[in-house]
C-alpha cells in the first residue's frame, strides 16, 4: 500500500480504553509477572499511551527511560503501578484512572520485561548449542542481519539476550517471520529503541531508485532507514518520489526447509544460552567501517562533519563552512530541538559524522538525524555508584574511531558503543568515584588509542591521564600528573602532601602528528586555596602544559604557568597549535590564553616560552614580561619569602599575600 503521496499531516490518535474499574489495589507484586500474553498486552497499551514520551521500548525521549530497570518513584511494582494510575504531580506525567487494574499490570509487565533484571527463560533442552552457533554465523545466515554481542549485522534485532525471550515466541519468528512477537530482544526499530518491531519501508528517490530496509525513525518531513546491508540512510520525503510500508518481513521465510528438525533445535538451543550482552566478548568484536583515523587527521578537509571535540587536532574549534557569514547571520533560526530532560547542564560540543550527530548528557549519548533532530538511537547507563559529594555533573562529549564511539561517565568509567546501534562493545573503570575521580570531558583519539583524562581535584584526587586500546578497551598507560617520590618533580611537594595534589587532567588535549606529541593541560593542586599543606615549592605538574609521546605515556617536556597556585589558577584551557612565522623563522607554536590571565606563545617541539602577554587587566606581575621567564611565588601568606626552585632566582616578597612574580631565567626545568 502506498502511504506517501507528497507532504501530509500526521495526526495523533490516542485510543481510549472506556471507564473502565480504576480501583487503587495495595497489591506490591505484579500478580501477571512476566508472563508472555500479559508482555504482549502491555506493549500494545504503551505503543499507544506511553511511546509519545518515553520513546519506542521506554528508551527515554521527553519523559525519562524505562528501559533502565531503575525507577525514581520506587523500585517495587506497586510503585511503578501507583505511578501509572495516579500520575506525578508538577510534571507532565499526567494519570491513567481509566486503565483498569489488569491493565496496569500489563503495562508494568512489559516496562519490566525491556530492563535486564527480567526473569531469564530456560532454554531448550536436547540441543547442540555450539552446532547453534555454527549455524548462526554460518550456513542459516542469521548473523547477516542479527548481531550476537558485537558480531554480526544492524538490520534487525540484536540477539545478545535472546534467552530472555521465550522458546516458542523464537521459534514461531524463525519459521514465519511475518508474525509480531511482542519483544524480540534488544533490536532497534522506530525511535532507534531496543526491543521495538521494525517496520520495513522501501523508498523511491526522484530517479528512480528504491531503497528497501527497516524504518528506525520517521516524522512528517523525514524517515531515516537502515537498508538490508546495514547502510543508513536519511532521506527529506519532499526528495522522495514514493514512500511505502511493506507488511512482510526482510527476513527469509524459508527456514522450514533450509533447516532440518534437528538444526532448528540447535539452533534454538544455542540462542537460548544467551542471557545478556556480554562485553567481554563483544571487546573482542571486529566492528567494520566508521571514520579512519586519516580522516581523524584531514578533519579540516570535512566542514560538513565535526569529527571530534576541537574539530581538529590543532584544537582550533574552527569551521571553514562558509554559508553564514556578516550579510546573512541575522536571518538565522531555530531548525529543530531535541529534549535531553535530566538535572544537568548540557555542556556537550556534539559530533557530525556523515550527516548523523552524536550528543550527549551525563549518562546518556543519542545519535540524530542532524538536519531534522529526529532519534536514531538512544544509550543510557545509570551510574553504578554516585559520589554523595559529586560537584561536577556534566558531560562535554564523545569521541569516534571507526564505528565506536568512546564517552566517560560520572562513576569514572570509560565505555565503547557501537555508533550504527548505541550498543556498548566494552566498559572500563578508570578511577574510583568515591575518592572523587569523574570523567566529564571526551576522550582524544591517536592512532589506535584512546585518551582520557580525569577530573577530581576539588577532592585532592591525584590527577592523571590514560590510554585505552580503541577496540578492546586494554589499558595502555598512564601518566601521573603529580609525581610520587623518587619521581621527576617530586622535591616540589612538602612531605607527603603529593598524596592529596589534585592536578586534574580534565579537559581534552591536542595532538601534532608529525611530532607525534600529545598536548594535554592539568588543573590547580590541592589544597586549592591553603598553600601551607603544599610548602613554598612549585608543586609539579599543576597548572602546567605536558608533552607527551602518545604511544608510551612518557613525557618529553612541560612548561609550568603558575607554580605553588593558590588562586584556583587552573590551567585546563584550550591549546592551539599554530606553524607561523616568528621573529623571521618558522616555528611550531603553542598558544595558550591561561586562567593566570596571560596569553602564551610556547615552541612547542622543546617547551621553550617565547611570549607571555597580559590579556586582561592583571595586578600579580612585578614588572613587564620578559622574552624568557618563569614566574615565581613572591610571598607567603605566612610572610615568609619565597625560595627559588633549583636556585634559578631569589625573588624579592612581595606587598600583597599569595601574590607572584616573573623572574627573567631560562631554561625551565624538563
Amino acid at each position: 500500500m502506498t502511504r506517501f503521496r507528497g507532504l501530509r499531516l500526521l495526526t495523533p490518535v490516542i485510543i481510549g480504553v472506556g471507564a473502565l474499574s480504576a480501583q487503587q489495589t495495595d497489591t506490591t507484586r505484579n500478580p501477571l509477572g512476566n508472563n508472555p500474553t500479559a508482555i504482549a498486552a502491555g506493549q500494545q497499551l504503551y505503543d499507544q499511551t506511553c511511546q509519545s514520551c518515553h520513546a519506542a521500548a521506554g528508551q527515554g525521549d521527553r519523559g525519562p527511560a524505562l528501559n533502565t530497570g531503575a525507577f525514581a518513584r520506587g523500585p517495587e511494582d506497586g510503585g511503578l503501578f501507583r505511578t501509572i494510575r495516579e500520575g506525578v504531580p508538577g510534571t507532565q506525567m499526567p494519570p491513567f484512572r481509566g486503565f483498569s487494574d489488569e491493565q496496569i499490570w500489563q503495562l508494568v509487565s512489559y516496562i519490566r520485561s525491556l530492563s535486564a533484571s527480567a526473569t531469564p527463560v530456560a532454554a531448550p533442552v536436547g540441543g547442540n548449542p555450539a552446532a547453534g552457533e555454527a549455524l548462526f554465523f554460518g550456513r542459516a545466515g542469521c548473523a547477516s542481519c542479527h548481531q550476537v554481542n558485537g558480531r554480526g549485522g544492524v538490520v534487525g534485532p540484536d540477539l545478545s539476550s535472546a534467552g530472555r525471550i521465550p522458546t516458542a515466541t523464537v521459534r514461531e519468528k524463525s519459521l514465519d517471520p511475518g508474525t509480531s512477537p511482542a519483544v524480540l530482544a534488544a533490536g532497534r526499530g522506530r525511535g532507534g529503541a531496543p526491543g521495538a518491531r521494525p517496520q520495513v519501508i522501501v523508498a523511491r528517490t526522484r530517479d528512480d531508485r528504491e531503497v528497501r530496509g527497516v524504518r528506525r525513525n520517521e516524522d512528517t518531513f523525514s524517515v531515516q532507514m537502515v537498508d538490508a546491508s546495514g547502510r543508513l540512510h536519511l532521506f527529506d520525503k519532499r526528495q522522495l518520489a514514493d514512500l511505502r510500508v511493506e507488511n512482510t518481513s526482510l527476513m527469509p521465510g524459508d527456514y522450514r526447509t533450509r533447516l532440518s528438525g534437528g538444526e532448528l533445535v540447535d539452533l534454538l538451543t544455542y540462542l537460548g544460552t544467551l542471557r545478556e550482552r556480554d562485553l567481554k566478548v563483544t571487546s573482542a568484536a571486529s566492528i567494520p567501517g566508521g571514520v579512519t583515523f586519516d580522516r581523524l587527521l584531514k578533519a579540516s578537509a570535512e566542514p560538513h562533519n565535526w569529527l571530534m571535540y576541537w574539530g581538529d587536532f590543532q584544537g582550533t574549534h574552527y569551521s571553514g563552512l562558509k554559508q553564514i557569514d556578516t550579510t546573512n547571520v541575522r536571518q538565522l533560526q531555530a531548525a529543530w530541538a531535541f529534549a535531553m530532560p535530566g538535572d544537568s547542564l548540557l555542556e556537550a560540543t556534539p559530533l557530525v559524522v556523515d550527516g548523523v550527530m552524536y550528543t550527549t548528557q551525563p549518562g546518556v549519548v543519542v545519535a540524530l538525524d542532524a538536519r531534522t533532530g529526529r532519534q536514531i538511537w538512544r544509550y543510557s547507563r545509570s551510574q553504578k555508584i554516585r559520589n554523595p559529594y559529586e560537584i561536577n555533573p556534566y558531560n562535554r562529549g564523545v569521541a569516534v574511531l571507526g564505528n565506536r564511539l568512546f564517552v566517560g561517565t560520572l562513576d569514572a568509567a570509560l565505555i565503547a558503543l557501537d555508533a550504527r546501534t548505541g550498543l556498548p562493545l566494552w566498559e572500563v573503570q578508570v578511577g574510583d568515584t568515591m575518592l572523587g575521580y569523574s570523567i566529564t570531558s571526551a576522550p582524544l583519539i591517536v592512532k589506535d588509542k584512546v585518551l582520557v583524562g580525569i577530573t577530581g581535584g576539588e577532592f585532592g584526587a591525584r590527577g592523571f591521564l590514560d590510554a585505552y586500546d580503541a577496540a578492546t578497551g586494554k589499558h595502555a598507560w598512564r601518566w601521573y600528573s603529580v609525581p610520587a617520590p623518587g619521581e621527576f618533580g617530586s622535591d616540589t611537594w612538602l612531605g607527603d602532601s603529593w598524596k592529596l595534589g589534585g592536578s586534574p587532567m580534565w579537559l581534552t588535549g591536542s595532538y601534532d602528528p608529525e611530532l607525534n606529541l600529545v598536548y594535554w593541560t592539568v588543573g590547580n593542586p590541592g589544597p586549592q586555596i591553603d598553600r601551607s599543606v603544599r610548602g613554598d615549592l612549585d608543586n609539579l605538574f599543576s597548572d602546567s602544559v605536558v608533552a607527551i609521546d602518545p604511544d608510551t605515556g612518557q613525557r618529553k617536556w612541560h612548561y609550568q604557568f603558575t607554580p605553588n597556585d593558590g588562586h584556583d589558577w587552573d590551567s585546563c584551557q584550550d591549546l592551539i597549535l599554530v606553524d607561523r612565522m616568528w621573529h623571521g623563522q618558522m616555528r611550531k607554536l603553542l598558544l595558550q590564553a591561561d586562567r593566570n590571565g596571560i596569553f602564551y606563545v610556547i615552541d612547542r617541539t622543546n617547551g621553550k616560552l617565547l611570549s607571555g602577554t597580559p590579556f586582561v587587566h592583571v595586578n600579580w606581575l612585578r614588572a613587564q614580561i620578559p622574552t624568557a621567564y618563569s614566574p615565581q611565588r613572591a610571598a607567603s601568606c605566612s610572610g615568609r619569602s619565597a625560595t627559588a626552585i633549583s636556585s634559578r632566582s631569589t625573588p624579592r616578597p612581595a606587598n600583597t599575600c599569595g601574590m607572584f612574580r616573573l623572574v627573567a631565567t631560562w631554561p625551565p626545568r624538563l
